[in-house]
């Protein structure tokens, strides 16, 4: 539904699922050229103080989306957002809201260095971390530092998946162009298993300072990963995960 004006939105009291959807589909207007994205932002500055863990994770992917296409523009309102909830989550002990906390943290860890080097500290006590923040500590970790070889090696020694996903996705935040080159290598030498090629890629996709270095590596050697995809996993099939 597309209010005109917004405050028909408020006329009633809305319940956790409506604002979702209020805010969901306001994202969605913005993506279709529909309406203006300063209407949107309005909308989330009305919820900036929201305790509703749904409407958080939510506006947190939204801006975090803002901010890997343009860092510089959307960075200020990701940032002032973003720190408002995690002051408020830190607080809050039910299940939805550790949910939502370890998303907020893990996002302000991206976009805010100064929060990212706070953060960081807490890397060496790792394996002793609740579940819930270990993704955002170790992209922090990352951010504030660039130690690809001290996340390479925490890497081989986790025996879990999970641990081992959130470290990919935190060695991929780091924003020197060369863990570009670095991360791929990985792959081909199978220290990083090639049904996590897909997360390598998406993670640095998503990484605005490393994003062009991806594209011109991969256009550059085309035919050299559809070789290898062709080799792992029987067919060109897999390639489609990669593009």
């Amino acid at each position: 539904v597309m209010y005109k004006p917004l405050d028909l939105a408020f006329s009633t009291k809305l319940n956790k699922y409506e604002e979702l959807g209020l805010v969901n589909d306001y994202w969605n207007f913005v993506l279709a050229g529909l309406e203006q994205i300063s209407t949107y932002f309005e909308l989330v500055n009305r919820f900036k103080e929201t305790r509703n863990p749904f409407l958080s994770q939510e506006i947190a992917y939204e801006l975090l989306t803002l901010y890997y296409i343009n860092k510089d523009k959307y960075k200020g309102i990701a940032k002032d957002f973003l720190f408002n909830q995690v002051k408020i989550y830190r607080g809050l002990n039910d299940d939805l809201s550790r949910i939502a906390y370890s998303w907020l943290m893990t996002s302000l860890a991206t976009v805010d260095e100064e929060f990212a080097l706070g953060l960081s500290n807490l890397f060496q006590y790792y394996d002793n971390l609740d579940g819930n923040i270990r993704s955002a500590v170790a992209i922090a970790y990352a951010v504030s530092t660039s130690d690809f070889p001290g996340l390479l090696e925490k890497y081989k020694v986790l025996s879990s998946d999970e641990d081992r996903s959130r470290i990919i996705r935190a060695m991929a935040s780091i924003r020197d162009k060369s863990v570009v080159e670095k991360m791929i290598q990985l792959v081909f030498n199978r220290i990083i298993k090639f049904q996590d090629a897909y997360l390598v890629v998406q993670s640095l996709a998503q990484n605005p300072f490393v994003r062009e270095e991806l594209c011109n590596l991969l256009e550059a050697n085309f035919e050299t990963v559809k070789q290898f995809v062709t080799m792992v996993t029987g067919g060109p099939w897999g390639l489609s995960y990669i593009v």
